[in-house]
């Protein structure tokens, strides 16, 4: 590990050591609090006026209070604060302890019943879309209100056609590339949109608009791979379902392109052995010339001589 590394594991190390601290000193003071409500009423009326005050004394003997240690401090503060009142209400004193009369607590429990949200099954699928900004991200793909979903249906019934899926598995792919698809151009009108912006908005627009224009960018690219990786699946799955069909075809052709290759082979060994014996032919001629020449040299040779000879017979005579 390098030295950044362990520094980092150190920190970590020592975050989890005061957390693990802070637990136990908020538990004792949850149980001194108790004991302290359970004899004395002026002491739990203390508690309640500052019911975080245990939990505060044990962060500060702890040392410097973090954002971890004052989440930590705020949880066991109202659990002390909680445990304050109930053991006040144990003991009738419960004026003291709460801020609101019994019948207005009734009242108010009977009023929160009648606000619940949704209940139907529509109610519940609208309420969902109600944080939705762009709709470019999430499991449940929607088509916004804004848009056409005739437009949308057309569109996958078009893909559902061109690549006439088979199978569960492979007819969900055609509906995640409609959806990939869709969202991807979603994507570009959103571009579009900031671009506008960009060119005519107010400054704070501006800067809100190029930030956004990048985050489209993004989706658009994420959209685009994804549909190139269903289609891609679906021509593999596609080609090998048309290799099985068509297996005894293929066959064929890999038997005749065998023989072909076998075929093309032997006239190539053929073809070799005519040219040695050509290049053979072409030597034993070489030879037979050679041998000629010497033939012809030699008769020349013995001609010139017998004809010296005569001549030197003549001259004697």
């Amino acid at each position: 590990m390098t030295s950044r590394q362990q520094r980092r594991a150190q920190q970590k190390a020592d975050r989890k050591a005061h957390k693990r601290e802070l637990r136990r000193l908020g538990h004792e003071a949850h149980l001194a609090t108790l004991t302290t409500a359970e004899t004395a009423s002026d002491a739990g009326t203390a508690s309640l006026q500052n019911p975080a005050r245990p939990a505060q004394e044990a962060v500060a003997a702890a040392g410097e209070p973090t954002l971890d240690s004052r989440n930590e401090m705020a949880s066991s503060g109202r659990a002390v604060a909680a445990a304050t009142i109930d053991a006040m209400r144990e003991q009738g004193d419960i004026s003291r302890v709460s801020p609101i009369s019994e019948a207005q607590l009734l009242a108010n429990r009977a009023n929160s019943q009648k606000s619940t949200g949704a209940i139907t099954a529509e109610g519940k699928q609208t309420v969902s879309q109600n944080a939705t900004k762009h709709g470019l991200t999430g499991s449940n793909f929607r088509v916004l209100a804004t848009e056409n979903q005739a437009e949308f249906d057309k569109l996958l019934a078009g893909f559902l056609s061109s690549e006439a899926p088979e199978g569960d598995d492979e007819i969900a792919m055609v509906h995640q590339m409609a959806e990939c698809m869709w969202l991807s151009r979603r994507s570009v009108r959103f571009q579009n949109e900031c671009y506008e912006i960009l060119g005519t908005g107010a400054e704070e627009d501006k800067r809100d608009a190029h930030k956004n224009l990048a985050l489209y960018i993004r989706y658009q690219t994420t959209h685009d791979r994804a549909f190139t990786r269903y289609a891609l699946e679906l021509r593999k799955r596609r080609n090998e379902r048309r290799k099985v069909e068509n297996g005894f075809v293929s066959q064929k052709y890999k038997e005749a392109a065998e023989k072909r290759r076998i075929d093309m082979q032997t006239c190539k060994q053929r073809l070799h052995e005519v040219r040695l014996q050509g290049q053979i032919l072409r030597q034993e001629r070489m030879r037979i010339n050679n041998r000629l020449a010497e033939a012809k040299a030699i008769a020349l040779e013995a001609k010139a001589n017998s004809a010296n000879t005569a001549k030197m017979m003549s001259a004697a005579a």
